[in-house]
Formats: C-alpha cells, structure tokens, sequence
C-alpha cells in the first residue's frame, strides 16, 4: 500500500493513520485536497499519471476532492474506490465503488495514533469548522467543528512522548476552535510536563483570548505561531465573512509580542480576492510588512463552486497571479532578514534525520556534518535560501 498526500498537515496526519489501517496490500491511495481549483487539477493530475505507469494498480480516491466530487473521481481510469472524509478512516468496502455520506452531524476526531512515533509528531484535537467564510468549502468536505475530549487528548499526549515525541503540534481545520476549550486543554498539556516543545496549526486571531496571549510566556511553548489571516484590509475581510479586523489582530500581535518579545508569525493569504482594488491589496501589503510577518504562504484567489464569493466580481487571473507573486517576494524577503538575525547566533534545533532540524521559531536548519538526533545546540554559521546552516 502506498499513499498520496494532498495539501495540509492535518491530511498528513491522517494518512499516517490510514497506514495502519486494512486497505488493499497492493493499493495506491490519494488523500486528495479541495482548497483551491489548482489543488484538485493536482489531484486528477497526479492520479492520471500513476494509472499510466501503474495501470493495474487499484487506485484509491479518498479526502476532501473526494468529498466535493466524488463521481468525477469515480469516473478516472484506475479508480476502484472514492471515500469520504469519514469513510476513509475506515476500510472500503468492495462491493461500494463510491462511499461519500453527509457530514450534517460533523466527522468525529479519531481516537487513535500512528503506529510509529516521530520526534516532531501532530496530534489532531479538533475537525470540521462553523465557520462561514464566503471563499471556503471547508463545511462541505469537512463538517461542522468537532473535537477530542480533553482526558483523550492527554492520554494522547502520554503516548506520543512515551513513543519518543519531543515536540507535538496540535492540529486541526480550525484548531483554536476547539469546542472543549483551547486555552485549558494548552494548560492540561503544560501541566502534564512531559513536552518538550509545544506548537499549535494555523490558528484563527479572532478566537485567541488575553488567556491565549497570557500562556505564551510559557517556554515550552514555541515562540512562532501562524494564523489564517488571509488579508490585511478591513473591506477585503468583510467581503470574506472572516470574523477579524486589521486592528484587531494588531493588538495580537503586539501583546503577543509584549509577552513574547522574539516571536514570529506566519499567515495564510488570499492575493486577487473578488473586487479587490489596488489600494485594498496594498493594505495587505503594507500590514505583512510593518508587521514583519515572515512566513507566508500565499494563494491567488481560486473560485470554489457554491460559495459566495463564486458571484462577486472576479479579479482577472494574471492581476491575481502578478499580486501573489509579489506577496511571495515580500515573504521571502522578510524570511531572509530574519534569518540575518539568527547567524552568529547558538539555537536549541531538533534534529530529525542527523543533519538537519528546526528551530524554535521554526526555521530548518541544517548542520555541516551529522549528529545523532534531538533538540541539539547549533551554532548559526549562515544562511541559505529556505533557513540556516550551523555547526555543533
């Protein structure tokens, strides 16, 4: 059995429990992605491809592509099965080619872990979300917000250490939301005292609490959070049905910053949003800048089937491109001045395979020569284009 990943960590996460699971010994499996039109043409892409050097490998269809447009997948050559988000979890059945149920009652949070451990390991504590942002089709492949009861997270927590974790980041489709309280599941964690490092997945700013800003300070948290900003400019996040506002998340940043004076932010971006003017896209611009927002990643505008914003206006594509493209070159900029700071500098990185980790604040590093793995002392020596090099 081999499996295909699509798109963010938590799929990551899942198919690594998909590979405990009996599907087919000789099956290739597809853990697809629907965040944008550009993420499925990868999909039906790459599915096409394996068919035609593999054309007598079952193949199997399985995620959120999956649950968008199951009988399209259906339809591919190769392709034996196509399951849903919950169905995937759970072995085909044979005799069911196309296995996509409702997600009106929400996708429970699995109560299991992948059989291996890893020193960096996901734990996933919430799925689905309620949102309703105007762009998103998140409700539609992944169901309402649904989370692990607290007392399993923490045994959870337990195995992985146990398993050899020394760093474990809580995942999720919208993480912060998790409905039995992010901020006291975070302090049962610390309190446990058993992690290392703690990180979080792309959080939402609306939902973090002066509790959120207060637990920062803590050490075992990670000084670098990312957050599903999406744009800098009140119109453009009106139009988007998100729940923050630019001065909002300023003063985040800035009592995130007051607690925390070295940390860093990442973002999620929307370049060429529906009606977005040039003025309204130098906003956002200038907010990444001034706010020194230094891991980005970016997407132009992909029009998803049945939402809102499918009826505004459109930004023509290359307007769309031409502006992630130089959101992109801003991202890059940033990253390399941060890492400017680091050089001459010694950082804890947690070395995975021997030669290279990453930092607290979460940029790969790697060594000159090879060392046995965990969180190590590593001088900073330089930089190159994707992080920083160093010594022992």
């Amino acid at each position: 059995m081999k499996i295909i990943t699509f798109g963010c960590r938590l799929n990551a996460f899942e198919s690594s429990l998909m590979e405990g699971l009996s599907y087919p010994e000789n099956a290739i499996i597809f853990n697809t992605c629907a965040v944008t039109a550009e993420a499925e043409r990868q999909c039906r892409q790459e599915i096409r491809k394996i068919h035609a050097l593999y054309p007598n490998a079952p193949l199997i269809v399985v995620g959120c592509a999956a649950q968008l447009n199951p009988k399209m997948y259906a339809a591919l050559p190769g392709v034996i099965s196509v399951l849903g988000n919950r169905e995937k979890l759970c072995p085909p059945k044979a005799q069911e080619k196309i296995q996509v149920g409702s997600l009106s009652g929400g996708v429970a949070v699995p109560e299991f872990l992948p059989k291996t451990g890893h020193l960096r390991s996901f734990l996933q504590i919430q799925q689905g979300c309620d949102n309703a942002c105007t762009f998103c089709v998140t409700r539609l492949v992944r169901g309402k917000n649904t989370g692990l009861p607290i007392e399993k997270v923490l045994e959870q927590v337990k195995t992985l250490v146990h398993l050899g974790a020394q760093e474990i980041t809580l995942t999720g489709v919208n993480t912060a939301s998790y409905p039995f309280g992010f901020v006291p599941l975070i302090q049962q964690i610390l309190d446990l005292g058993l992690v290392k490092r703690l990180r979080f997945g792309s959080l939402d700013p609306a939902l973090l609490t002066e509790d959120f800003v207060r637990l920062m300070a803590h050490p075992t948290l990670m000084p670098h959070l990312h957050f599903s900003l999406q744009a800098g400019c009140d119109s453009v996040l009106k139009r988007m049905g998100r729940r923050h506002k630019v001065d909002g998340v300023q003063k985040l940043f800035n009592a995130l910053r007051t607690v925390r004076p070295d940390i860093t932010f990442g973002a999620d971006i929307i370049a060429g949003f529906p009606e977005e003017t040039q003025k309204e896209f130098d906003k956002t611009y200038q907010f990444i800048g001034d706010n020194f927002i230094t891991h980005l990643h970016v997407f132009p505008y992909s029009v998803r089937p049945g939402t809102p914003a499918e009826k505004r206006e459109q930004v023509p594509i290359p307007t769309r491109k031409a502006r992630a493209k130089k959101l992109r070159l801003l991202g890059e900029e940033l990253f390399q001045t941060l890492c400017d700071r680091f050089v001459g500098t010694t950082q804890e990185v947690l070395i995975e395979n021997g030669q290279e980790g990453y930092t607290p604040h979460y940029i790969k590093t790697a060594l000159s020569h090879p060392t046995s793995n965990g969180i190590t002392p590593v001088v900073i020596t330089g930089k190159e284009a994707h992080g920083l090099v160093g010594h022992l």
